[in-house]
């Protein structure tokens, strides 16, 4: 399967701009999941997803794209994803989070839905200027809606571009001026 998007021409301080966004209200929905959670798979899955744009576009790693940072996220997080105890494993944590904060079970999970979801709305607020961006957008979003099958989608197209450090800086440079 092909993915593609208009690709919109951008600047090296566009991406540093991007990068700089997502730790912004990005990382801030991203410390709430955490916080809300309490712990467990998916609260360092969020962590890693919700990173991938501020690691392709960062300035200090802007000559590898984060490469060594994007693919062990990548990598890890598939990992996470395709167990299937995920899903379970996130319904635990809930369980365990309502009695530990001595709150109703299902107030807790409509929170941690909540912090979820407006991990998904921040992180799709951000610009993309191209296939790279926007799939790690596709996988924060996906990943904070709960839908782990379009998560783990994206992160495989991503992961298809990360044979070598040059194949990955050619992708996730494209549409640069």
């Amino acid at each position: 399967m092909e993915f593609k998007i208009w690709i919109n021409e951008a600047r090296k301080q566009d991406f540093f701009a991007l990068a700089g966004e997502q730790r912004d209200k990005p990382e801030h929905a991203m410390l709430t999941v955490q916080r809300t959670l309490g712990g467990g798979p998916m609260s360092v899955t969020a962590e890693h997803v919700g990173d991938l744009i501020h690691r392709m576009s960062e300035e200090p790693t802007f000559r590898s794209a984060g490469y060594e940072y994007v693919k062990e996220k990548v990598v890890k997080c598939l990992h996470w994803l395709k167990n299937p105890y995920f899903a379970r494993e996130l319904e635990g944590n809930i369980i365990s989070g309502a009695k530990y904060y001595g709150v109703d079970e299902e107030k807790h999970r409509q929170k941690v839905y909540a912090a979820l979801e407006n991990y998904a709305q921040e992180h799709a607020k951000l610009p993309t200027y191209n296939n790279a961006q926007k799939l790690a957008q596709i996988a924060a979003v996906n990943l904070g809606r709960r839908n782990f099958k379009n998560t783990i989608a994206a992160l495989n197209m991503l992961m298809s571009h990360l044979g070598s450090r040059e194949e990955w800086v050619r992708f996730a440079h494209d549409g640069l001026e």
